[in-house]
């Protein structure tokens, strides 16, 4: 297990992926943000080139419905009011439903992961340059489904690093408080081996 601390007690990365460690500095992926190895669940692979930037998201965020204005309350239109909440629903549990699948088989993959990249395990063909689209699961309560893009800063034999594309602060927010809950998890653990060992 390996936990670097900067000068100012900043960790920086936790975790004993010591062959895949990403050096900080200008070209690292993570730049001012603490990473973390994670054992999550994700899915990742390359958009066709050409594909226009898009943007990370939550996973509920997919569809946006439209269903016009409501009628005009009366007896008569009671029956359209219901229909129309009951289009209403089942477009929602289409959509939820959807995302469960998309998201229930997603494969676990050991991931160094921060606010501004992630390093995973790919075995296809990348270069720098490519653009990645990621399906993630963020263990948090509750669990957050994230469709994620990036670039890929380099590749190494089985191995990839994706510095992410601009974001919402919102899911931003997410990655680091997920790191920030794996670095004192990690932490944990390694404060009870030292108690244990004495």
């Amino acid at each position: 297990m390996v936990a670097a601390v900067e000068p100012y007690g900043r960790v920086i990365f936790i975790g004993n992926m010591e062959k895949h460690i990403d050096t900080q500095g200008e070209n690292s992926i993570h730049g001012e943000y603490s990473k973390v190895e994670a054992f999550l669940p994700i899915e990742a692979h390359v958009l066709p080139p050409g594909t226009v930037d898009l943007k990370s998201r939550v996973s509920t965020d997919l569809i946006q419905a439209e269903f016009g204005d409501l009628a005009e309350h009366e007896d008569r239109l009671l029956s359209m009011w219901l229909r129309m909440l009951n289009a209403k629903l089942d477009a929602i549990l289409t959509l939820l439903e959807k995302n469960r699948e998309d998201f229930l088989h997603l494969p676990h993959l050991q991931v160094e992961l921060s606010g501004g990249g992630i390093g995973l395990p790919f075995t296809a063909s990348a270069a720098p340059g490519d653009k990645i689209e990621m399906k993630m699961m963020l263990p948090l309560n509750p669990a957050v489904a994230l469709y994620l893009y990036g670039i890929v800063a380099k590749t190494a034999p089985g191995w990839l690093w994706v510095n992410f594309s601009p974001m919402d602060e919102e899911i931003r927010d997410r990655l680091v408080h997920y790191v920030f809950l794996r670095q004192r998890e990690i932490f944990r653990e390694l404060r009870d081996k030292r108690k244990s060992a004495e």
